[in-house]
């Protein structure tokens, strides 16, 4: 999701490694839902966008790797 999302509109390339999908995958609780997984990734989203914004990339592709 975030990595189709990141390309499409920051033209990023997102490589996520598997410790941060298991991560992810551990603040899911069903007692809260996949609302609070969705809101974590949303995060990290704006924080791409924000870098984006602040280190004035250019619409070249930009790759990214969450270790």
């Amino acid at each position: 999701m975030i990595t189709r999302k990141a390309k499409e509109q920051l033209q990023f390339e997102v490589t996520v490694e598997d410790h941060v999908k298991d991560l992810l995958v551990s603040m899911f609780s069903s007692k809260e839902g996949v609302e609070t997984l969705l809101a974590r990734i949303e995060r990290i989203y704006t924080g791409l966008t924000q870098y984006k914004l602040e280190h004035n990339i250019d619409s070249s592709v930009f790759t990214v790797t969450l270790v």
